[in-house]
């Protein structure tokens, strides 16, 4: 009799414990889906760039590369190029982007805690930009 009161507690707590743990990815799972203000904010902000930009003739290549490092290397890094998302950065990779404007501004975020770093530079008709990207600290260098 004591064993199956037991028995009858102890699956009792973990169906609770199962229940608690569907409940808590409801709520991860509705803050991963639900609408990003960030995005959002970088959309308003891509309309403003876009009313403003002056056109070049040929779009100039930007690059845009991550060395690969054992530090946040399962992390990817959100890019944006003038508030426009493009694609997420992953460790040891490089993504190419083009850019018509002659101001620009590069941004990007870290999925891991919402980090944002971005940096500004000026774009030349049909030339290139490659900027380098050190995940520890969230560095943005522009190479020459």
């Amino acid at each position: 009799m004591l064993l199956c009161e037991f028995t009858l507690l102890f699956g009792n707590f973990s169906f609770l414990y199962g229940l608690a743990f569907i409940v808590i990815d409801f709520f991860t799972l509705k803050k991963a889906f639900g609408k990003d203000k960030f995005i959002e904010e970088m959309n308003e902000k891509a309309k403003d760039i876009t009313s403003k930009v002056s056109e070049m003739e040929l779009p100039c290549k930007v690059s845009l590369t991550r060395p690969g490092n054992l530090i946040g290397a399962a992390m990817g890094v959100r890019v944006f190029l003038n508030s426009v998302e493009q694609e997420v950065l992953k460790n040891g990779k490089t993504i190419i982007m083009h850019t018509g404007s002659v101001q620009n501004e590069l941004t990007v975020r870290y999925n891991a805690d919402d980090m944002v770093r971005s940096i500004q530079f000026e774009a030349t008709s049909g030339g290139s930009v490659q900027i380098k990207l050190k995940y520890s600290g969230g560095v943005l260098t522009i190479e020459d």
